[in-house]
């Protein structure tokens, strides 16, 4: 495990996946680390590349270490050959929390095309986005709506089976609000036509298990055509913040989702 920190902020790898199982802050983790898959993972979209199981090499097994300090981390993965790519994370120090990048290299002898995703699970809570457009058609996870804001309240009693929101034409930000806590991720807003194919710029998925709950809080680039030879990079700003004393209800969608804003604003400056 490597272990990053910046003031009361914490971040730990397992080198195994290059997955990260804390992003805590004053000793609190965010994070599900204990869930049926544990931890913030990358993968690449879409989906329809690789089905089910995610390939080993980006997922499960060992990275290589580049770089490490305290408050910087590099890891390379070695290379997927159901995919022919190898993955590059980094990990930064940043005001109220850490940037994580992820760089997609195309070992392959032709020209690739894939987006990065980016897949942190949480346990529950109250998880919210902005889309212009709202959810789309393969969306079967049951979302409230305030305007053009959007709220999944997990409660596994109510799901019978794994299920997912897909949208796009966000703000820029998803976050996740559990136990007094407020776990944000900002990252470049996609034109639509950049999207992977069947997935969304950013996805909720809620696991239907009440002994063994979570919730994904998914994240993707740039669908982008990569040359042989050539690489890929994308970053992903996580912030953890404690719930101010004046934050609105957590029922109050648009206005929850206008503090959301006025934070992103405030801490990515």
């Amino acid at each position: 495990m490597k272990n990053l920190t910046n003031e009361q902020y914490k971040l730990s790898v397992d080198l195994a996946g290059g997955r990260v199982m804390e992003f805590s802050l004053a000793g609190k983790n965010h994070l599900a680390d204990a869930a049926l898959f544990p931890g913030s993972t990358i993968w690449t979209a879409p989906q329809s590349d690789w089905d089910w199981p995610p390939p080993p090499a980006l997922d499960s097994e060992p990275y290589s270490v580049v770089h490490s300090d305290e408050q910087t981390l590099e890891l390379t993965s070695a290379v997927c050959s159901q995919l022919n790519i190898r993955l590059a994370k980094a990990f930064s120090a940043i005001p109220h929390g850490f940037r994580v990048t992820t760089t997609i290299n195309n070992v392959s002898s032709q020209a690739q095309t894939y987006a990065p995703w980016q897949v942190s699970r949480v346990l529950g809570g109250h998880t919210y986005f902005y889309s212009a457009t709202g959810p789309l058609p393969n969306s079967n996870l049951p979302m409230q709506r305030e305007g053009n804001v959007f709220l999944y309240e997990h409660n596994p009693k109510l799901l019978t089976e794994g299920v997912k929101c897909f949208a796009n034409n966000s703000g820029g930000w998803i976050a996740n609000i559990f136990a007094g806590q407020i776990f944000i991720k900002g990252f470049p807003k996609l034109d639509e036509a950049d999207v992977s194919p069947s997935e969304g710029e950013v996805e909720v998925y809620a696991f239907d298990s009440e002994s063994n709950p979570y919730v994904e809080v998914e994240v993707q680039g740039p669908y982008t055509t990569i040359a042989s030879g050539a690489q890929t990079s994308w970053a992903v700003d996580w912030w953890l913040i404690p719930v101010p004393d004046d934050f609105p209800p957590l029922g109050a969608i648009a206005e929850v989702g206008q503090a959301l804003a006025q934070i992103v604003q405030g801490v990515s400056k």
